[in-house]
């Protein structure tokens, strides 16, 4: 599931030093097994997780190597077919097949007779490939903390990449905060060769004609193509594994597998007193699953999922022994963009259709409470730091040209935030390994989606009414609605006070607490590395905040975590 290659036309060989910097840079994890295939000017290196989850596919014949990670789902009844399939159509550039495409993968595909190398992502792009060109040479991973270690690539900070990131938590269209290193759109191919790197899209979502289904209709269909989606996704055990917060997501996701006729266990880790952690358990029990809960401590998100998983397996090993994956567990990832149109509002779609895209830009900044902390910057970082993210954003929303101007406000995040929303997971794969389900990504739904008239969806109003077609048991348990949306109309007075997940009582005041403690060391050992980014950062200023911060005379955490993100970039792992 994990791979990291190199490219080289000009080069038809590598020195062994650089295969064993590849195959430390794959994995932090010693103990992994390190697959390496090397071919005139190029050479792989995998890490293949086997029996804890994920899809993972590699063939070899005399004229190609191709690698697929996920499923793109060309063959529905067969993975192995479903790979080579998609391998084939990346050889030969076939644009039609590869636009049959509704699931979550990447591919790689290396053409040995005409030396050249194609890559792939989904139509979201939420399975990521990161591509450096240093001369000649190209590197390619999924996963952008392995090149960190990879000597030849420079990984220099590009400061409007890098207030991007600050503002929106993510870098927009294909840039990561390095100036060297790029990340692969939703829905392209890329070929490199000798003369050079050619980027082409093979789905656009702006090219899809508007819809006019009364809405009883958009809703059975909407419904019936995610029965389907989740439908293709199950594999022939027991029972399936989800995730069950107490929102809407993974809700309609067991709902779905239970309307099929799957078994499921339920996981939630959400801390005890909240909404999520008992709307997640009263979920489960109206949907006839078998429900497993710990109220865990706050810390990497990815890190608490593997927590579950492990007690989960631990203490339900007759099922392993009868055949279900401990390892692939169902996420509602995804959901909240493509059915809630979570970010949208009715003023930001107006200003849209008004054609003022830097005003709806600047709208979004101030509605989403988007920006950077410039107290932390050196002075003359200032001014760009202040408008570049509002610039970049722009630009982004010009990219799609939509019948309904308001569709570029969607597609700006289906392109942007969702397909970074997992970019932790991704991340650190090789530390957690296990695979996430994830049938909201599902193209077939989110072009039904896309087509559809935006101002239903706003607000949740869609979904809310969509729920109808699961069946009553989803709909009369509450549910933990989105600040400023449709409320859940279910009565929630009977179980007393919740914490609810948009407060700042989310975590009790113990957990808050220790939480404050780890970040004060955190921030320290920040301020303390030889290494701290003076030409970025104003270590005085960041100074006064830490001890002002550490004395609760005022807070100022969101500056000292901007400023720790910063860090960490220029920080190189040994």
């Amino acid at each position: 599931m994990l791979f990291l290659g190199i490219y080289d036309s000009s080069s038809p060989s590598f020195h062994q030093s650089e295969i064993e910097e590849l195959k430390n840079a794959v994995s932090r994890v010693p103990e992994d097994e390190r697959n390496v295939i090397s071919r005139p000017h190029f050479a792989l290196v995998t890490v293949d997780f086997g029996t804890l989850g994920g899809t993972f596919f590699v063939e070899s014949d005399s004229e190609k190597l191709g690698l697929v990670v996920g499923r793109p789902y060309l063959n529905i009844e067969n993975s192995a077919v479903d790979a080579s399939l998609l391998i084939e159509a990346l050889k030969n550039g076939d644009m039609e097949c590869l636009s049959a495409v509704r699931g979550s993968f990447c591919g790689v595909c290396f053409d040995q007779k005409k030396n050249s190398l194609h890559l792939c992502t989904d139509k979201v792009g939420v399975f990521p490939i990161y591509i450096a060109r240093i001369g000649s040479r190209v590197y390619f991973s999924n996963a952008l903390r392995m090149f960190k270690n990879i000597s030849h690539i420079p990984k220099q900070l590009a400061s409007e990449r890098l207030f991007s990131h600050l503002a929106f938590g993510y870098c927009l269209a294909r840039d990561t905060v390095f100036s060297d290193i790029d990340r692969m759109y939703g829905g392209e191919i890329v070929e490199v060769n000798e003369s050079g790197i050619h980027a082409n899209q093979y789905w656009n979502w702006d090219r899809i004609e508007s819809s006019n289904y009364s809405e009883e209709e958009l809703r059975e269909r909407i419904y019936n193509c995610f029965i389907d989606a989740v439908k293709i996704r199950t594999e022939s055990s027991p029972g399936e594994l989800s995730f069950l917060s107490g929102g809407l997501d993974s809700r309609c996701i067991v709902a779905a597998l239970r309307n099929i006729g799957r078994q499921v266990w339920t996981l939630n880790f959400a801390p005890e007193g909240s909404q999520d952690h008992l709307f997640g358990r009263l979920a489960a029990d109206a949907l006839g699953a078998h429900h497993y809960e710990l109220g865990l401590e706050s810390d990497d998100f990815s890190k608490r999922q593997k927590i579950i998983l492990d007690s989960w397996a631990s203490t339900n090993k007759n099922w392993l022994d009868q055949g279900v994956k401990p390892y692939r567990v169902w996420s509602g990832d995804g959901g909240s963009v493509g059915m809630g149109h979570v970010y949208l509002d009715d003023m930001f779609v107006e200003i849209l259709r008004k054609k003022n895209v830097r005003k709806a830009a600047e709208y979004l900044m101030e509605f989403g409470k988007l920006g950077i902390p410039l107290g932390m910057l050196r002075s003359e970082m200032k001014h760009q730091a202040q408008n570049s993210p509002i610039e970049k954003m722009t630009r982004e929303i010009q990219y799609f040209s939509t019948q309904d101007p308001a569709k570029s406000g969607l597609l700006f995040f289906l392109l942007n935030d969702q397909r970074h929303h997992l970019a932790s997971y991704f991340e650190n794969l090789d530390l957690y390994k296990f695979e996430v389900v994830l049938p909201f990504f599902d193209s077939n739904l989110l072009e039904l989606i896309v087509a559809a008239p935006i101002d239903g969806f706003l607000n949740h109003a869609f979904y809310n009414k969509w729920l109808e077609k699961f069946g009553p048991a989803i709909s009369e348990v509450p549910w933990q609605a989105y600040p400023g949306h449709v409320p859940c109309p279910v009565s929630i007075e009977q179980y007393g006070k919740l914490r609810y997940q948009w407060n700042e009582d989310w975590f009790d005041k113990k957990e808050n607490e220790r939480k404050r403690l780890k970040d004060i060391k955190a921030w320290r050992i920040i301020l303390n590395d030889r290494n701290f980014p003076k030409n970025i950062l104003s270590e005085n200023k960041l100074l006064v905040a830490y001890w002002i911060t550490r004395l609760k005379i005022r807070d100022y955490k969101y500056i000292l975590d901007a400023a720790k993100a910063v860090a960490l970039f220029t920080h190189t792992e040994k």
